[in-house]
């Protein structure tokens, strides 16, 4: 995404995107509105685990999350971010 000097290192003036899937696509979507190709991320579904492992622990409205992006080494990036009182099927929570 933008520069790129072509190594795996992000340089200064370089950008990065990050997408964090909560849930496991079991199937292709055609209809951005079908949620029936969900699946729990409980390590039964081809994406194994890491995500929302129980419908118990969905994320809603107004709630905290947090994302630890851990190197082997270096510093660690936490991403914190609070959800919005109301939500759209889309949306980008910079």
């Amino acid at each position: 995404m933008g520069y790129s000097n072509g190594d795996n290192i992000l340089d200064p003036g370089e950008k990065a995107e990050m997408t964090m899937w909560l849930y496991d696509r079991l199937f292709a979507v055609t209809d951005p509105d079908d949620d029936n190709s969900i699946g729990l991320m409980d390590s039964s579904s081809p994406g194994g685990s890491g995500g929302i492992a129980a419908t118990s622990t969905d994320p809603s409205l107004n709630d905290k999350f947090t994302f630890e992006i851990q190197p082997p080494t270096g510093a660690v990036l936490t991403i914190e971010r609070t959800l919005p009182a109301r939500m759209n099927t889309v949306m980008d929570l910079r």
